[in-house]
């Protein structure tokens, strides 16, 4: 079980910096959203003892641009947590109950959100796309990107014998990730 959530949570930060990588070939400037930002995270799999958490900290540690613009941005959030990473800062937070994180690079900008949620809150157009085609299988996870005014969906489905996760992306589907369950005897 053990090594099944590694390799799930290794698969999915792997195909997240593949679906945010797409998004984010824009001529911005900013970072991009790739395996490598991913990886500086730091807070993944290591215990709470060893991150660098600022939830309590006063908020002047942090670059003023991006403690402003998440001020400005987020109204009415609970479990507000702040954390240093190398190259900028991120803040996980709760807002109308469905759990948040905003990132920002070292110089304060803001370079995308994640909204984690169950089916219920998945638009109705992104539910259509993807139960067309996975009508038997049951979404337990749904992963929502918002990076320069685009949204991407990945979407976590289980059915009898398969686990498999789709990007949905204007109005486009790909099945980015599929296991197949081991059969008891």
């Amino acid at each position: 079980m053990k090594k099944l959530s590694l390799a799930y949570l290794t698969g999915t930060i792997f195909f997240l910096s593949i679906a945010a990588e797409s998004a984010g070939q824009g001529s911005s400037g900013r970072l991009k959203l790739n395996a490598d930002t991913y990886g500086r995270l730091r807070d993944l799999n290591e215990p709470d003892n060893e991150r660098k958490s600022f939830g309590s900290a006063r908020l002047n540690s942090f670059n003023v641009k991006a403690v402003r613009h998440f001020e400005r941005s987020f109204t009415g959030i609970t479990d507000k947590h702040w954390y240093a990473l190398e190259d900028g800062s991120i803040v996980y937070f709760k807002k109308d109950g469905l759990q948040m994180k905003a990132a920002y690079d070292e110089r304060g900008n803001w370079l995308h959100n994640f909204r984690f949620y169950q089916e219920k809150y998945l638009p109705r157009d992104v539910r259509h796309i993807v139960k067309r085609e996975y009508y038997d299988y049951a979404i337990y996870l749904v992963v929502e990107i918002e990076k320069d005014n685009q949204k991407i969906y990945l979407v976590k489905m289980e059915s009898e014998n398969a686990l498999v996760m789709v990007r949905v992306c204007d109005d486009e589907m790909m099945e980015v990730e599929r296991y197949q369950k081991s059969v008891k005897k």
